[in-house]
Formats: C-alpha cells, structure tokens, sequence
C-alpha cells in the first residue's frame, strides 16, 4: 500500500497499540508511536493487577488493598453473570448490567457503573431473590457484594477519569497527538489528589495508578507528542508548566533542529 502511494516505511510515523507483534510489525527507522488510549487502558488494568514481574515495587499494604478490590469486583462479576442468567430478574431491573470483556477498553469500569446506577428498588429485588437462592453460595454472594458497595463508589471515583479521558480522546475527529501530554498529566494530577485522601482505599489505589502512570510514562511518551505541542502556540504556557524549564528548552531546540532538517532537504537536495 505505502508503495503504491511513492512512500517507504520509513517515511511514514506508525502508530499501534502495545502488543509485541504490532510493535514489531511496524518498527522501522522511524520511532513508533503507542496508541494513548490503548494506553491509558493498560494502566488503568494494570492499576488493579500488577505485573508479575516489572520494576513496580508497591508495599504490602498498597497490594492488599489491591487483593482486596480484586476480591470484590470479582465477586460483583459472578453475582452480575448470575443475574444476567436469570432473564426474569435481570428484565425487572431498570439498568442492563454488563459484564467486563478483558480485551476492551475500561469495561470493569463500565461494569461497576452500571450496577452502581441500579435503583434502591433494583437492589431490594436482587437482595430478595437471592435471599431465597438453595444455592447457599449464591445467597452469600449476593450479601457480600451488597456490603461492598462503598469499596465500588470509590473505585468508580479513583477510574472514572480514565474513562472520561479516553472517552474525550476517541470523540475527537481530528488528530489529537497535541492532545496527548495534556491528557496524560491532568489525569496524573487528578490521581495525585487522592494520595492523601482519609480513605485509605482511594489514597492505596492512587499508589498503584502513580507507580504504573510513571512506569507506562518513558513508553507512552515521546519526543513526537513534546514537538506536537510546541506547534500549538496556545499550549506552550502548558507543556512549559508540565515539564519544566530544562527539558522544555531540550524539546525546543529538537523542534528547530527538526523543522530546519526538512528544510534543508526540501530547498537543497
């Protein structure tokens, strides 16, 4: 295809998700570009769900309280398959409650918002029906999601931007490379925030999102997202703000190496 329009793949910027076989289906010369969103996703998963083996270090406590959230959203999942297979109960209620697909975007997100949207009625309909399960399993289930519901709220509370920054990105139908820095460190801000939160499941959650945000930071971004922004005279002031004066400057003068490279090549060769 790139033939057919006179291109060679090195003179084209690709941009992919993080999977190994499409990093290495299109790393050329040039420097491959992650896709943000993608991204975003990653640590958003990866948030609850440490990687095995990385250069994370989270404390004992910050993974218990992991464990734990796992604990409860796995939970929330079976009672909400149960519900869903049992099409009576799941028509009486007034949300359709989904189930979380592991390899589409924030749907755990999704999945806890629903059920946090069900009405007092909804609920006291599931209480009741469970409440008469034989299933002794089931009924337990259903008494323990409904105890965990505060823990719900906050991990809806702490994800949420997540959801709303890719939401935000995806809308938009010109190229939001420009877009990138700003997306990444507001959301990094606003998980700052809840670092010294009295409630130690939030300010536990923000640890993991920081320590994954710095992690996914050195892949996610590059050089071509700092000079995207250099181009918006607009948001200079901002990228000033966000990096600093040194490393602004570094980026700059990258810029004008950049511009006077193309250039040299359009007007001398």
């Amino acid at each position: 295809m790139l033939a057919k329009l006179g291109l060679e793949p090195s003179d084209v910027v690709f941009v992919t998700d993080e999977g190994q076989n499409m990093v290495s289906a299109f790393q050329y010369d040039q420097e491959l570009i992650k896709c943000i969103c993608h991204g975003l996703h990653t640590i958003a998963k990866r948030s609850l769900k440490p990687y095995i083996d990385s250069s994370i270090v989270l404390g004992e406590v910050t993974l218990q309280y992991l464990a734990d959230m796992e604990e409860k959203i796995g939970k929330l999942k079976k009672l909400i398959g149960a519900i869903r297979s049992r099409l009576n109960l799941h028509d009486s209620l007034t949300v359709r409650l989904g189930l979380e697909g592991d390899t589409r975007w924030l749907t755990k997100i999704n999945m806890v918002d629903k059920y946090l949207k069900l009405a007092e009625d909804d609920h006291s309909k599931i209480d009741n029906y469970f409440r008469n399960e034989k299933d002794t399993e089931l009924r337990q289930l259903a008494l323990d999601v409904s105890d965990s519901k505060e823990d719900l709220v906050y991990f809806s509370t702490i994800f949420g931007p997540f959801q709303e920054a890719i939401r935000r990105l995806e809308r938009d139908k010109s190229p939001t490379m420009n877009k990138v820095l700003e997306t990444f460190y507001s959301l990094k801000e606003k998980i700052t925030s809840f670092n010294n939160s009295d409630i130690p499941m939030l300010s536990e959650l923000s640890i993991s999102i920081l320590a994954v945000m710095d992690h996914k930071e050195r892949i996610l971004i590059n050089d071509n997202h700092l000079i995207s922004v250099t181009l918006d005279p607009s948001k200079k002031n901002d990228l000033f703000n966000m990096i600093g004066r040194e490393k602004f400057e570094i980026i700059k003068q990258k810029f004008e190496d950049k511009i006077r490279g193309i250039v040299m090549d359009k007007y001398y060769f």
